[in-house]
Order: C-alpha cells, then sequence, then structure tokens
C-alpha cells in the first residue's frame, strides 16, 4: 500500500489554486517524482520483476482546481453535434441486437457482481450513468436496492423497460454529463462497460464525474471501468475488418465484423461494427454502427478524477480488485 501524498501546512491548503507556488516546493516535488521514477528504472535495469501497479486509495493534498478550462480538443459536447448525433443513431441500430450481442460474444467480465457488491456494500440508493438495456443495472435492482438509471438511447431504454423487473428502475432519458436529479443524492454511482469512453472533450471528461460527485450522499462512491490501452496494438493506427463473432437473434444467425481505426494524437478509437444477419444461405439484412472511443492512461485518470473534486482514488487491474499490471485488459476506477 502506498503511502499518501505528504500534506502541505494548514495555510498552503487553503491557498488559491490560482497563487504561485515556491520555486522550492515546485523542486521538491520535482525531485520526489525523479526518485521514484529512478527507482523503478533502476529495478528493470538490474533485471529484477517490478511489482505490479496498483493506485490503492490515493489521498490528494488539496482541494480541486476551479473551472478554468481553457484548454478543448473540440467542439463536440454540444447537443446536435454530429459527433453526438451518430453516438445516439449509433445506439438506435444496436439497441435490438444489444443483449443478444453481449450474452453471446463478450467474455464473462465480472463486472455485473462488481458493481452489485459496491452497492451491496453500501447500500441504497444506487445510480447507473449510460444503463443501456439494464444489462448491469437490472441484477442490482433484483438485490432489492433502490436503483436510478439514465441514458441518453431511448432505443436503449425502450428494451430496458421491455424487461422484467423494469418497474423497480427509475429511467431517465439524458446523458452523463448533462443531467441534474435535483435534490436526489446517491451512496454508489457508476457507468459500466465502458460508457465514461465515450466521452472524448476534456470538458465532457471533466463534467461528468463533476456531476457525479454533486450527485453523491457524503461518503458516497462513483465506479467505472475503461479498456487500458495495449502499447502494442496503440502502434498500429488501423486494425482491418475482421469477425467479432457471431450469436442468434429471433432464430436467425447474426454475424459481427469490426475494424478499427485510432487517432493516436486525439487518443480516440473510431470502431465500425458490421452486422450481418442471415436466415439460412440468405442475408436478409445488414446492419453498420459507428462510435468513437476515447482511450485512457492509469494517472491520466487520477489526474481527471482530481480535477473533478474527488479526494480519494483506487484504480483495479480487474473485477476482482487485482493490481493493475501490463496486461490487464481493463481499469477499474473507485473514487470518493
Amino acid at each position: 500500500m502506498r503511502k499518501p501524498f505528504s500534506r502541505r501546512s494548514h495555510s498552503a491548503a487553503r491557498r488559491s489554486p490560482a497563487s504561485p507556488v515556491s520555486s522550492v516546493s515546485r523542486r521538491s516535488r520535482r525531485k520526489s517524482c525523479r526518485i521514484r521514477l529512478g527507482s523503478e528504472i533502476t529495478r528493470r535495469e538490474s533485471g529484477e520483476n517490478p511489482p505490479a501497479r496498483q493506485c490503492p486509495a490515493r489521498r490528494f493534498p488539496h482541494p480541486p482546481f476551479p473551472d478554468n478550462r481553457r484548454y478543448r480538443l473540440d467542439a463536440t459536447a454540444a447537443s446536435g453535434h454530429p459527433r453526438v448525433m451518430a453516438l445516439e443513431h449509433g445506439y438506435e441500430t444496436l439497441a435490438r441486437y444489444y443483449d443478444a450481442a453481449c450474452g453471446a460474444i463478450l467474455p464473462r467480465r465480472g463486472d455485473i457482481e462488481f458493481y452489485r457488491s459496491l452497492a451491496e456494500e453500501r447500500g441504497g440508493p444506487v445510480l447507473e450513468l449510460g444503463c443501456g438495456t439494464g444489462r448491469v443495472l437490472l441484477p442490482v435492482a433484483e438485490a432489492g436496492i433502490e436503483c436510478v438509471g439514465i441514458d441518453p438511447s431511448p432505443a436503449m431504454l425502450e428494451v430496458f423497460r421491455g424487461k422484467p423487473g423494469a418497474d423497480r428502475v427509475e429511467l431517465h432519458c439524458n446523458s452523463m454529463q448533462a443531467f441534474d436529479l435535483g435534490a436526489h443524492r446517491f451512496e454508489v454511482i457508476f457507468a459500466a462497460f465502458r460508457s465514461f469512453q465515450h466521452l472524448l472533450t476534456v470538458d465532457d471528461q471533466l463534467d461528468a464525474p463533476t456531476l457525479a460527485r454533486a450527485h453523491l450522499a457524503p461518503g458516497g462512491l462513483f465506479a467505472f471501468d475503461v479498456f487500458n490501452p495495449d502499447p502494442s496494438r496503440l502502434a498500429h493506427p488501423e486494425d482491418p475488418e475482421h469477425p467479432a463473432g457471431e450469436f442468434r437473434l429471433g432464430g436467425k444467425l447474426v454475424r459481427q465484423f469490426t475494424r478499427c481505426r485510432r487517432d493516436r494524437c486525439r487518443q480516440v478509437a473510431h470502431v465500425v461494427t458490421r452486422l450481418e444477419t442471415w436466415d439460412g444461405e440468405t442475408k436478409e439484412q445488414e446492419d453498420r454502427v459507428e462510435m468513437d472511443l476515447r482511450w485512457f492512461h492509469l494517472f491520466e485518470l487520477e489526474h481527471l478524477l482530481y480535477r473533478a473534486g474527488f479526494a480519494e482514488v483506487e484504480i483495479f487491474g480487474d473485477f476482482a480488485r487485482g493490481p493493475v499490471r501490463e496486461d490487464s485488459a481493463d481499469l477499474v476506477v473507485v473514487a470518493q
């Protein structure tokens, strides 16, 4: 377990973030960073295997920055922007396939059990951002916990409302970066299955956790997961189309194909999914879905959550709360 960051004095902690920091303290922080990185480099040069990286319970030593977002990658956050509309249209197309595809193609991730355990540990109420068709939120509600879900796709919510037990969940059609549930406060807020990666701009990436924090009860938790970027895959700007699996829907065979183009400057993967519906030897239908996913690195997430006002962050490498390793498929984040 790493020690928390050293805290500044009471007077320093109250200083405005805009006020200058002494060159001595800046040098001290740079020196401590160099020492930590140097020890890791020494271990590598000596041939030792470095310990698995984990970020447990890191506390931030001073209040969050004010809302002074000067740097914007693009202007796609506004509702009605073509990129936002493309995402909504993508899920309108995907909604009819979603549950069958998840059940047949996705490996058993353990995310349902993870988020349900968080909810059971803390009790309700619980809010899911990007609840989709209820793949994760319905099992939480079945545990007897008060649940609320929001999602920007009317088609996904329509599928959710048609499922047994959906009447236990209060649903809203809204986005995670623009929701307002008034005075309602939650013990746990989560965004499952990489929903957070639909946030492409700096503003959206700050707005979502900031709004989540504002809707948390005192001591409440905000949790989400993203994929852990694989440098060997990022080295290739494009993956050609390849089969991604097949599943049955309404007695017919659906074949799924995927290709990906990576913008390594903006850290965005443009994913194109093609779905072919076959009745015997006849291809009856073909649908195409395009989505952009922003990838995040480990310490980038820590900085982001600090700026959003969270004081304590844990990052795991899987849903069993194991440490982050180089080959971890996921980064699972819990912030308080």
